[in-house]
């Protein structure tokens, strides 16, 4: 492996860590800087404050690095990343948490970044390759991040976040060194527009037979959302969990998440179909949040967790190579709406739309259709888009 796909993996492995890492000791933490007894609220904002950064800055830095070239952006996010640790870990109230979990939200944002490098420096031979360990590095970041978060806050409320930082600075300082641009930087003006998160958004909301499939994808997102919030909460009150426990119960999910996504989905649509792998996974969530809602135990939990996640049928996929990180067209490339008038059904394809839709790279793309960029690149690949 070469050295520059070192600083890329780390990096995406800090990212994906730094998403599990805060979970375990947020309730902990926030009682610490508010002194209220009821901290949920605080928690949803801390929560919904860190996605909202990621949603709106993803398309931002994915411009600034075709303009800039993929390596300055990457060392300012990376650098970001060690200032908003800083301010996580010595914050002494609650706006400067919040100063320091946006700070960090804004930095990860950066694997449109990442993905664009690796497209960048790889050929067509190693690409899959390297996105099937892109995918991995993520997976192991959120299942290592929760279990250092539990660990290191029951020893001390503030070591998570120093240890972050330590790590994201040796990082920086490593990418510094080794890390070479790998795209002539365009220097062309960034075209506003494409800024727009809301964008692709706005494309898909056009097709109305899309509008049932858009409506499945918000629920199963959003419910994602919801429990893996509150997780922290319920734990502590409802299992007397320590961070410890906490942070192993977020890990032992994500374990049984990667495994059921590697090898549940084709078997379960080869032998059931889609629909009815669709109808069997959701059955199987609603059972094991049922069961956890009641559970008094913690093997209870950990019995049920298996059934718990396994409801998406999702594929892998790698960005188009030639298409730059903001989301725009190549010159001279065949506009979107041009190809989809070669493809007048493509929204009449209930099966393949949902394919298109549950395909996500990395197991923690909890936003990539309100980012455009990753599902959009498959639909390009399909021969539809909307237009540059």
């Amino acid at each position: 492996m070469n050295r520059p796909l070192i600083v890329i993996f780390t990096a995406i492995v800090l990212d994906a860590m730094g998403i599990g890492l805060v979970f375990p000791i947020l309730p902990s933490l926030l009682q610490d800087v508010t002194h209220a007894e009821n901290v949920a609220p605080y928690v949803g904002a801390v929560a919904a404050l860190y996605a909202a950064m990621q949603f709106v800055f993803a398309p931002v830095l994915g411009a600034l690095s075709d303009r800039l070239g993929r390596r300055p952006v990457l060392l300012i996010s990376i650098g970001g990343a060690v200032v908003s640790y800083a301010f996580l870990a010595f914050a002494p109230n609650l706006w400067m948490l919040l100063i320091g979990r946006a700070v960090a939200g804004l930095t990860g944002a950066n694997i449109s970044v990442a993905t664009a490098y690796i497209t960048d420096i790889s050929s067509e031979d190693k690409r899959a390759r390297r996105f099937g360990l892109f995918n991995a590095m993520f997976g192991a970041g959120f299942i290592i991040g929760p279990v250092l978060g539990g660990a290191l806050g029951d020893y001390w409320l503030l070591l998570p976040f120093i240890a972050a930082a330590a790590l994201n600075a040796c990082n920086f300082l490593l990418a510094l060194l080794i890390l070479r641009e790998s795209r002539t930087p365009s220097g062309e003006k960034i075209d506003l527009a494409a800024l727009n998160p809301l964008r692709p958004l706005r494309w898909v909301l056009s097709m109305k037979d899309l509008l049932p499939f858009i409506l499945i994808f918000f629920v199963f997102s959003a419910t994602g959302e919801a429990y893996g919030t509150c997780w922290a909460l319920w734990g502590r009150d409802a299992l007397h969990w320590n961070g410890l426990w906490i942070g192993l119960s977020l890990s032992a999910f994500g374990v049984c998440q990667t495994l059921a996504q590697a090898f549940l989905p084709g078997p379960a649509v080869k032998r059931l179909g889609e629909l009815a792998a669709v109808l069997t996974g959701l059955a199987g969530a609603c059972i094991a949040l049922i069961v956890m809602a009641f559970a008094t135990r913690s093997w209870m939990v950990l019995a049920i967790m298996p059934v718990f996640r396994p409801r998406r049928h999702r594929r892998s996929g790698s960005p188009v190579a030639g298409y730059p990180a903001g989301g725009r067209e190549p010159a001279g490339s065949v506009s979107g709406r041009a190809r989809l008038r070669r493809e007048p059904r493509l929204d009449r394809r209930p099966a393949r739309v949902l394919k298109l839709l549950f395909r996500r790279q990395g197991s923690m793309a909890r936003r990539n259709l309100a980012f455009g960029r990753r599902p959009l690149c498959h639909w390009r690949r399909l021969g539809a888009g909307p237009a540059a």
